[in-house]
């Protein structure tokens, strides 16, 4: 992020993506789905990825370290394992209307917030549920439950800028907070 002054002398920031240095990545991702009946159906996914940066000009390194230097370090927001596993029953009641219900599991390995590999956020499981009702294809009703676990896992982090102080120095970690357990009802209506 780069602060300018506008013509009207106000202070502005704009932000821009640069290419610093040459990194490894490679992975692979399964992904899949099987209809044990007519009803059920099981799907499912896993991910491996690998990074490992070879060259780059690290500037949060300097802060942190006394020195620019990441090489060897994974890349940050870049999780080594992921995987989820999902049951889907969905059958058919009489006037059009339709009985539901999914449960879902979800895995994210930890990963680095920053480049200089020392934040890391954790790693999180997920359930979530939810029964509904539809009848015909207007109208939905369901009962819900999220983060059913009660992960307490930060959500996600990123590197931000104390625009005030800092004029663009990554000086702070932004954190999204985790959502509690909840439970609930939701009706839905198409038209």
């Amino acid at each position: 992020v780069f602060p300018f002054i506008t013509e009207e002398g106000t202070l502005n920031l704009t932000g821009a993506n640069v290419n610093l240095g040459q990194g490894d990545l490679y992975g692979v991702e399964f992904e899949g789905g099987y209809a044990l009946t007519e009803n059920l159906t099981l799907s499912g996914m896993f991910s491996y990825n690998f990074t490992e940066i070879n060259e780059y000009v690290c500037g949060v390194c300097t802060d942190i370290y006394g020195n620019n230097d990441a090489v060897g370090n994974s890349l940050r927001a870049a999780p080594e394992f992921a995987y989820s596993l999902s049951a889907d029953y969905r059958r058919a009641l009489s006037g059009g209307n339709d009985l539901y219900a999914r449960l879902d599991y979800n895995f994210r390995d930890s990963y680095y917030v920053t480049d200089a590999n020392v934040a890391e956020v954790g790693s999180q499981q997920m359930v979530n549920g939810v029964l509904g009702f539809a009848l015909g294809d207007k109208f939905n009703v369901e009962l819900f439950g999220l983060n059913l676990l009660d992960e307490t896992t930060v959500q996600s982090a990123s590197n931000g800028n104390d625009v005030l102080f800092t004029f663009g120095a990554q000086t702070e970690i932004r954190l999204a907070l985790p959502r509690k357990r909840q439970f609930g009802v939701r009706a839905t209506y198409n038209f």
